[in-house]
């Protein structure tokens, strides 16, 4: 198995992927269609159904770049209402932004597990305080 583009943990039905945003080239290709899409989310107008499939598309040629094996099919069937907004996120995370912060996240819930109960982890039980006057 190849190396895995860094990306975004997607969970589609039992598998989860990781979903690598967009690449130069996939944005070139679909460049029309997603200028619609952000002219829709700057002016707040609603989405077309067709807007709604297209996501399908971008986030098939994404995860493609990790899975070549993956089709479209297995996609669409995944990827409803309920996260569509999130996968096209997810899709144009071009800067790593999205990811680090959930990475940022995972690590520190994971850190506050390891500290329990007793405090932050880092944090000594007493700290003397200053005296004022």
């Amino acid at each position: 198995m190849h190396t895995l583009i860094k990306g975004i943990p997607l969970t589609l039905g039992a598998n989860t992927y990781t979903l690598p945003p967009a690449s130069l080239g996939t944005l070139e290709l679909m460049a029309e269609r997603l200028d619609k899409i952000n002219e829709a989310f700057a002016s707040g107008a609603n989405f077309s159904h067709r807007d709604l499939f297209f996501v399908t598309d971008l986030a098939t040629a994404c995860l493609q770049r990790n899975y070549p094996e993956l089709d479209r099919a297995q996609v669409a069937q995944h990827v409803g209402l309920e996260n569509v907004i999130d996968v096209l996120q997810m899709c144009m995370d071009t800067s790593g932004l999205l990811r680090q912060k959930l990475e940022a996240d995972a690590q520190e819930q994971a850190a506050q597990a390891a500290a329990g109960e007793g405090g932050k982890l880092g944090e000594s039980a007493g700290t003397a305080s200053s005296l004022t006057s």
